[in-house]
């Protein structure tokens, strides 16, 4: 429990930072509004529980503005959800 609890705790406090790179000025902005509305920490938080499982399933909650689609949401679902099939392929 508490080797978990540190280790999400160093996730959620390392420094985040986006860079520009070659995108239009426009495309910038919209990331990083996009990112600035999202509850990273928590994100992480939920994300970091694969260290528990091998994996996190997560659902990735879309919304619409006026000109473009934008992810509003990451939520982490319960792995005990899903299943792997013979394929080995989640489910």
């Amino acid at each position: 429990g508490g080797c978990i609890r540190r280790r999400k705790a160093a996730l959620k406090s390392l420094e985040r930072g986006l860079e520009r790179g070659h995108a239009s000025a426009r495309v910038f902005r919209f990331i990083r509004d996009m990112l600035d509305d999202l509850d990273l920490s928590r994100i992480i938080g939920e994300m970091s529980d694969a260290v528990l499982y091998g994996y996190q399933p997560c659902e990735i909650m879309w919304g619409r503005s006026v000109r473009s689609w934008a992810v509003t949401d990451i939520v982490g679902k319960p792995p005990e959800w899903f299943q792997f099939d013979t394929d080995n392929c989640l489910r």
